[in-house]
């Protein structure tokens, strides 16, 4: 009866903090969305208009009308906005001001530039420990043997309980998992490439060898700095080879690691390397906090 008890109030606890994750996700797509204050809208017009005369200026070929003779100039080259901005910027602005004054006319909501930033890193840092809680309330129940299905668009910090640190908010479909990936295949071109100048290296040694075999005494130095010097590179080649391969390994290991495990998290399935195991691979931490 216990646990049934308990079952009911998580369900509830995690309903109660899914509207709230919805209603911090729809502040944050507001704030992206709307609009500047009239006063800021004005004076961007201004500048805008400003920007677009100097541009012309910069462009229109007025030193030919300080030659004598010659072709004369085509102030009709360039785009026109910049040019009506040059000859009539004033009547340009005005004609701006009336355009954003209808529009505001709506009386829509607005949010100064100054603050929105601020105001959307707030609501995505509220968003975030929500998102905590919200994973809190399904390990629970996992624990006691229940199942809670994850969103699909879970916050793999909350998922994975890693940093706050925005750099690692990644969207685990997106080209950036896709960039991880890139540098996996890249990884694994230059441990072939390693490769194949190791087994040259080998070939040529193995070459040098057979060719000393014909002597049966007095091999001649000249052959032996050869085989020596072969020796010493096929050392360096090997060693690259390695060094390379587990680069490879490594570099592969990382994005398939990390989409298993964030995958498996939110359909509630066993992921192929556990949460510790990631930890202990370097694959969440140090490897992730450092990438842009």
């Amino acid at each position: 009866m216990k646990s049934q008890f308990s079952m009911e109030k998580a369900q509830k606890d995690l309903e109660s903090t899914r509207q709230k994750i919805q209603a911090e996700t729809q502040h944050i797509s507001h704030l992206e969305t709307c609009w500047n204050p009239v006063e800021e809208s004005l004076s961007r017009a201004d500048a805008t208009v400003t920007a677009a005369a100097a541009r012309y200026r910069r462009n229109a070929p007025v030193y030919l009308l300080a030659r004598e003779g010659g072709t004369p100039p085509r102030f009709t080259d360039g785009e026109t906005f910049d040019m009506l901005a040059f000859f009539f910027p004033e009547q340009v602005k005005a004609r701006l001001h009336d355009a954003l004054a209808e529009l505001y006319e709506q009386d829509p909501e607005t949010v100064p530039a100054a603050t929105r930033h601020s105001d959307i890193r707030k609501a995505q840092a509220r968003k975030l420990k929500l998102e905590r809680t919200e994973e809190s309330i399904i390990t629970a129940a996992e624990a006691e043997g229940s199942t809670m299905p994850r969103r699909s668009d879970a916050d793999p910090r909350a998922v994975l309980d890693l940093d706050d640190d925005p750099k690692i908010m990644w969207d685990w479909d997106s080209a950036k998992l896709q960039d991880l990936e890139s540098e996996a295949s890249g990884a694994r071109a230059i441990a072939t490439a390693r490769r194949d100048l190791m087994a040259e290296a080998s070939q040529e040694l193995k070459r040098l060898n057979l060719s000393r075999s014909e002597y049966r005494k007095d091999v001649p130095e000249s052959l032996s700095r050869e085989i020596e010097a072969a020796e010493g590179k096929l050392n360096r080649a090997m060693a690259a080879y390695r060094k390379a391969s587990d680069m490879a390994e490594a570099a592969g290991a990382l994005p398939g690691a990390l989409r298993n495990f964030v995958e498996a998290r939110r359909m509630n399935r066993p992921p192929t390397y556990s949460r510790d195991e990631l930890r202990r691979s370097g694959a969440i931490g140090t490897s992730i906090t450092q990438r842009p």
